[in-house]
């Protein structure tokens, strides 16, 4: 692990030098993991009171502070391992597709439809079960008499 100064982060995040926009994307994955657990610490998530005031002149956004402090809730109920996350990478894209544009990335639309169903269906592996609506949401009212 390493402790990074705002500037350092941002340049990690933002840099391409000697990589390429897939592993760009894969390090702003990674950060945000990283903010994540920071911000995920209890003694975090106390101060966002505080960390609100002080930061409010300088980060622009129309979330309100009792919005943030109701995320900050979500976000501790979800456990890191069934948040599911990939990247786009070269395995998602044709190359050479565009004539006269050997540069040019063209999306794998099955691939990419694939992953999206990986990603969204019920991991079977996953011994957790999912919550199911109650046995009687779907029943029908009982008939009153007279009524």
């Amino acid at each position: 692990k390493q402790h990074l100064t705002g500037e350092k982060a941002l340049w990690l995040v933002r840099s391409r030098y000697q990589s390429s926009d897939f592993s760009r994307m894969q390090r702003q994955q990674q950060f945000m993991f990283a903010v994540r657990d920071q911000v995920l610490r209890a003694d975090v998530a106390l101060r966002i009171p505080a960390l609100w005031l002080e930061f409010r002149d300088v980060v622009k956004t129309d979330v309100t502070l009792p919005e943030l402090v109701g995320l900050a809730q979500l976000a501790t109920s979800v456990p890191r391992d069934r948040i599911r996350n990939r990247t786009l990478d070269q395995e998602y894209i044709i190359r050479g597709a565009v004539p006269g544009e050997p540069f040019a990335l063209t999306p794998n639309r099955g691939r990419i439809a694939q992953l999206v169903t990986e990603l969204f269906a019920d991991n079977p592996a996953d011994p957790r079960p999912r919550q199911q609506p109650p046995s009687n949401a779907n029943a029908k009212p009982e008939a009153r008499p007279g009524g």
